[in-house]
């Protein structure tokens, strides 16, 4: 348990040396807060008689929060392997008592566990918050959303933060390409909103 409390403690010290890594790391924070009080003023300012837009909007904000949440977090979790990529400190790691292998196990946990206390943080406090403000002809678009829906939502969601920043690091050589890779795979995660288009 000390092996792991000891990492954790270095993960946290890395996270705070980059300002991008804690920017990421309180992505939630951010996030819950456009949900709540940005979009909703987007919302506003269409006509309420133009049910179609308005749908259309707000259904576009609700898969960009359900799509942000992991993205973001496993842009973070590409830069910290990356790093280590850079300055060859895996190789430091796999002489200690967890070893390479039980360091990676580690990280890609506690990725996991974030992006899912971020996801839940972020749609259950919208919810609670501001589900009002996301209704059309006074019928909100959380009402049919319980607690249960948006865990095990997070459940399953959160396994793309650490998949992703696997698949990021172990093609990207340092954090000039891992950057690129990261803006690509952005663009990526919000593939469904493309179902909003009439096209589609």
């Amino acid at each position: 348990m000390k092996k792991y409390l000891w990492l954790l403690k270095y993960e946290a010290k890395t996270i705070i040396r980059e300002p991008v890594n804690v920017y990421m790391a309180l992505s939630p924070l951010l996030v819950l807060f456009l949900s709540v009080f940005v979009m909703p003023m987007a919302f506003n300012s269409i006509d309420p008689a133009n049910h179609t837009v308005l749908k259309t909007t707000m259904l576009f904000m609700i898969i960009l929060l359900l799509a942000v949440g992991s993205s973001l977090l496993a842009a973070m979790a590409t830069f910290l392997l990356l790093e280590h990529k850079d300055e060859n400190t895996l190789k430091t790691i796999a002489v200690t008592p967890t070893g390479a292998s039980g360091y990676l196990r580690f990280k890609l946990t506690y990725v996991y566990v974030m992006s899912f206390l971020g996801i839940i943080m972020v749609l259950l406090g919208t919810k609670l918050i501001a589900g009002d403000k996301y209704s059309i002809n006074g019928v909100s678009m959380f009402d049919s959303v319980n607690v249960y829906h948006i865990i095990a939502f997070a459940a399953v969601d959160s396994i793309f933060a650490p998949f992703l920043a696997l698949l990021q690091s172990a093609f990207a050589k340092n954090k000039v390409e891992g950057f690129a890779y990261i803006k690509g795979s952005g663009i990526v995660v919000l593939i469904p909103a493309l179902m909003l288009l009439k096209t589609f």
